[in-house]
């Protein structure tokens, strides 16, 4: 049997995952990366999707999840989903946006205002559209995107207007929508890649 793109995104939840062109062999072991800590719903899903997947090849396609950066940061993920190294992953679209600036749009402030509109949103035809270069630009498939709630800002100290971020060290993905945005509420956004986020506020 084959595995449709249309079945292999109900199976991904609609998750952020990534691949270069996937050839069904008769038996195969997929491999799959992301930077997310084991327990984060992100590898929950990757867990949940190699439990789909196996169950509806009757065992001939499985996957292993390599969690917390056990392949290396985004970037040598991407690197290695290029060069076929790896067969998929959890690519921020932060990482995809400094590479093809206009999936960074998926990033865009206000389009939505609740997680369940985010979740609408991301199974939007136009949402999905934004896949389409990515073949041409990055050698990737795009098959669904993924969501860990809203966007929120935490701080070591209280914030009660607009006027208390101006100047502060402000923690974002490194893309430039993120370093616009929060550049034009007067934050000095600093890039920081997420598994060195903890690190980077508990240092100051």
């Amino acid at each position: 049997m084959s595995l449709s793109r249309r079945r292999f995104l109900a199976a991904s939840a609609a998750m952020p995952l990534f691949a270069p062109s996937l050839a069904l062999a008769q038996a195969k072991e997929f491999r799959l990366g992301l930077i997310t800590p084991n327990g984060h719903s992100w590898n929950k899903a990757a867990l949940k999707l190699g439990d789909d997947l196996k169950a509806a090849t009757n065992g001939r396609l499985t996957m292993t999840v390599f969690h917390s950066g056990q392949l290396g940061n985004e970037p040598a993920m991407m690197q290695q989903l290029q060069s076929g190294a790896l067969d998929m992953g959890f690519i921020q679209a932060a990482e995809f946006g400094s590479r093809v600036p206009h999936i960074a749009a998926i990033n865009a402030p206000y389009i939505v205002r609740s997680t369940p509109s985010v979740a609408k949103f991301v199974r939007h035809p136009a949402a999905i559209k934004l896949f389409d270069v990515l073949p041409q630009e990055t050698g990737t498939i795009g098959l669904g995107w993924g969501i860990t709630g809203m966007r929120a800002v935490f701080s070591s100290k209280d914030l009660t207007s607009l006027a208390d971020i101006k100047g502060m060290k402000l923690r974002i993905n490194p893309t430039p929508v993120y370093r616009d945005f929060y550049s034009s509420l007067g934050a000095a956004p600093t890039p920081i890649p997420t598994p060195q986020v903890f690190d980077a506020m508990a240092n100051g």
